[in-house]
């Protein structure tokens, strides 16, 4: 494939955000949802979303030229890019367009010129949780798309890592356990110790679940991986992988 010209390059980068916002609002009002199996027009999905229908068409028609959607005449499909922001998708991507539409997020990057010029993020962790804390329809979005993400990107975890040398595993506010019932499934031989995890998500019954504050020490574990993003699969406090035994460092 031959490259394209270094202005084409640029200027796809730099007008890439419009790309991203239409998704992001796409997303929020359920437009794939919407659409489902069956192609539609701009303005019948403008009706079933409340969005305006020559707004919905724009965002579309420039979504199309980008595969996520398809636009055949007047009326538009599905592509298997589109289909990730279904809601009920297995691999959704919806709550996590969503969640970068969220006022806290636009304004972070907003801020991205001061917080180049001072090193210091427009919001720290402690922020955001006060933020969540006061804004508990945003959590619940932020928390599905951290949940989604774990989900989607497990498998290539456990393909890339081997866990059987540990005796215990501990998943550190793991949230609803998605990672350590991944591994437990994997490794059968591993102690659970899913220390910050529900006890709804249970991965067997010899399962060992202790509470334990995301931040306060862990004794015996030697080494920690956390999720690069803060809450991991959907807890309240970030994602943090302990492995007692050789040091071990694997996180999602």
């Amino acid at each position: 494939m031959d490259k394209m010209p270094p202005a084409q390059t640029l200027w796809g980068i730099i007008n890439s955000n419009v790309l991203a916002r239409c998704v992001q609002v796409i997303a929020e009002y359920g437009v794939a949802d919407a659409l489902a199996d069956r192609p539609l027009t701009a303005a019948e999905l403008a009706a079933q979303t409340g969005m305006n229908a020559d707004a919905l068409r724009r965002m579309l028609r420039l979504l199309a030229a980008h595969e996520v959607f398809t636009q055949e005449g007047d009326l538009y499909r599905h592509t298997p890019a589109s289909e990730l922001l279904r809601a009920d998708h297995p691999h959704s991507m919806r709550s996590f367009a969503k969640m970068m539409n969220l006022p806290v997020m636009l304004k972070s990057f907003a801020e991205l010129t001061e917080a180049a010029k001072t090193g210091r993020p427009a919001m720290d962790f402690a922020g955001f949780m006060d933020y969540f804390a006061a804004h508990p329809e945003e959590s619940s979005i932020f928390n599905q798309a951290m949940a989604d993400k774990s989900r989607n990107i497990i498998p290539a975890v456990l393909d890339a890592y081997d866990f059987s040398p540990f005796p215990v595993i501990a998943d550190i506010g793991g949230g609803r356990g998605h990672l350590l019932r991944g591994i437990l499934e994997q490794t059968p031989a591993g102690q659970d110790s899913g220390r910050g995890t529900s006890s709804g998500s249970r991965a067997r019954p010899a399962a060992d679940y202790r509470g334990h504050r995301f931040g306060s020490p862990r004794p015996g574990f030697q080494q920690s991986a956390r999720c690069h993003h803060a809450g991991g699969d959907g807890g309240e406090r970030t994602n943090a992988l302990g492995v007692q035994g050789p040091a071990c460092a694997c996180g999602i």
